[in-house]
C-alpha cells in the first residue's frame, strides 16, 4: 500500500506532491500527535486562555491534588 501511494504522489508537481505527502504519509504517531496538539490548542482557543498558562494550570492541580509526589 505504502509503494502504490509513493508512486501515485509522483505524479503531482513538487509543491503539490509535498502537501499530498504531508497529509497522507505521515506515520500513525505522528498523525495522533499533531491531532493531539490540535485539539489542545482548539479548546484552549475556546476558552481564551494561552495553552501555557493551561500547562501550568494542570501541573499546579496535579501537585496540589499529590500526583506528582
Amino acid at each position: 500500500m505504502e509503494t502504490k501511494k509513493v508512486e501515485m504522489a509522483k505524479k503531482y508537481p513538487r509543491s503539490r506532491q509535498a502537501r499530498w505527502d504531508y497529509d497522507n504519509m505521515r506515520t500513525v504517531s505522528a498523525k495522533m500527535r499533531y491531532n493531539t496538539v490540535s485539539k489542545w490548542h482548539r479548546m484552549c482557543t475556546k476558552y481564551g486562555i494561552s495553552s501555557n498558562a493551561a500547562i501550568k494550570a494542570y501541573i499546579i492541580r496535579c501537585l496540589s491534588a499529590g500526583k506528582f509526589l
